[in-house]
């Protein structure tokens, strides 16, 4: 681009040379649209982007924060910034980054999910279940949020609990292959099943092994529950 670009000129050169996946290039455009435009706060959320590899996540976080600087609402700055964090295992930078976002936006739900996200790997599982389920209120049709509010509920206390989620999960999304395979294994795991949960667990597991998607590891352990809820 011709260095007496507009701010606007260089910024749009830099998303079409991302998108060509010549990175270098975009960056070299978004930089330069922060010079001429020091608060453009999408040149930072796109420079982080260009960013986001293992060996770049400082430069990313630096990047995605000057974004949430200059345009504190900018709600998939946050979300990027909170995850650039979450990689690199520093959970509360993270949970802080999305609690200022829930200042200004508190009706967001992927704000609550990511929140939970951290609070799942610090762990911090009761944390965790809280905020998943605060993003299920904002947004019951994902089946990304009943899946991870299920998958959180490790404990036996939330047994049933968890299997409604996971229908919940399947109703949403019916292709969600874990979401099967977890419905499966917590209804298998339960001391107290009835007939009909015994065959719907069996049909979960068979459904997830008809679309060929897990790991030997879970394959196996599928064919092993199936023959245990058969043999009983």
């Amino acid at each position: 681009g011709c260095v007496g670009g507009t701010p606007e000129e260089h910024f749009n050169q830099g998303v079409q040379a991302f998108q060509k996946g010549d990175t270098l290039a975009a960056v070299g455009e978004f930089q330069k649209t922060i010079k001429l435009k020091p608060d453009f706060a999408a040149a930072y959320f796109n420079l982080g982007i260009c960013y986001s590899t293992p060996e770049n996540r400082e430069k990313a976080i630096e990047n995605f924060s000057q974004a949430v600087k200059y345009k504190p609402n900018y709600t998939d700055a946050i979300i990027a910034l909170s995850q650039a964090y979450a990689r690199t295992e520093k959970f509360v930078q993270a949970i802080e980054t999305l609690k200022k976002g829930l200042a200004g936006n508190p009706t967001q739900p992927s704000f609550y999910s990511n929140m939970a996200y951290c609070f799942l790997n610090m762990p911090a599982i009761d944390s965790a279940i809280v905020y998943y389920k605060k993003a299920y209120q904002m947004d019951s049709c994902s089946a990304d949020i009943s899946y991870n509010l299920a998958y959180a509920m490790t404990d036996p206390k939330y047994s049933d609990e968890s299997i409604r989620y996971l229908r919940r999960a399947i109703l949403c999304d019916d292709q969600k292959m874990e979401a099967h395979y977890l419905l499966g294994s917590r209804l298998a795991a339960k001391k107290n099943r009835t007939p009909m949960e015994t065959s719907e667990a069996i049909k979960s597991l068979e459904r997830y092994l008809e679309s060929g998607q897990g790991s030997m590891v879970q394959v196996d352990l599928a064919n092993k529950k199936i023959k245990e809820l058969k043999g009983k």
